[in-house]
């Protein structure tokens, strides 16, 4: 509990993030789905990239911080502290994805109404969560159908990209490592005239 009340502002920036590029991705699903259903899938993957890119950038800077305070000795060195802040982040995700998991379970199990019952709420807002992949689901699976189990499963899955993206954003920056270069637009202020 102590570890959540420490990094409680990274654990709301990565959920933050994830609603805002939920709607940007649900935006351009529905822009690419109604204008031009085959760039479906390449504006799916862009913004794949731009939602991971974001978690990187942000596990990053957290990384990058906390190297300051280890090296200052006021912070013990966990690396895989990335990791750990980006799986509570998605712990409200993951519930949703149990509960889907647990409705097709019922269904497999023949309670149909109930199992479908218990699958469909948390299955809309999975899908909201999620819709930065929609188009690549569709592209790549299509339709679930009554298959509540793949859908339960691939769901679950969407979640690991974000969790190890934000592990290696953060132990890159917890080790002072840049994958991209900054860029500064002015030299440094002795080399000015």
């Amino acid at each position: 509990m102590k570890f959540v009340k420490a990094n409680s502002y990274e654990i709301v920036r990565f959920i933050v993030i994830q609603i805002g590029l939920s709607i940007f991705g649900l935006v351009l699903t529905m822009a690419c789905h109604t204008m031009n259903p085959g760039l479906l899938l390449p504006v799916s993957i862009f913004s794949i990239g731009f939602y991971l890119f974001l978690v990187y950038s942000v596990a990053w800077e957290n990384g990058s911080k906390d190297k300051i305070r280890v090296d200052s000795g006021r912070l013990a060195d966990r690396r895989g502290k990335g990791f750990l802040v980006m799986l509570l982040a998605q712990t409200p995700y993951l519930f949703l994805v149990s509960l889907m998991l647990i409705g097709a379970i019922l269904a497999e199990l023949g309670a149909l109404a109930v199992g479908s019952g218990i699958f469909t709420f948390p299955y809309l807002l999975v899908n909201f969560l999620t819709s930065v992949y929609l188009g690549t689901m569709r592209a790549l699976v299509g339709s679930f159908g009554a298959n509540y189990l793949l859908s339960a499963a691939v769901h679950a899955a969407l979640a690991i990209p974000a969790i190890l993206v934000a592990g290696l954003g953060y132990y890159l920056g917890a080790s002072g490592i840049r994958i991209l270069a900054a860029r500064t637009t002015r030299p440094p202020r002795a080399n000015r005239k």
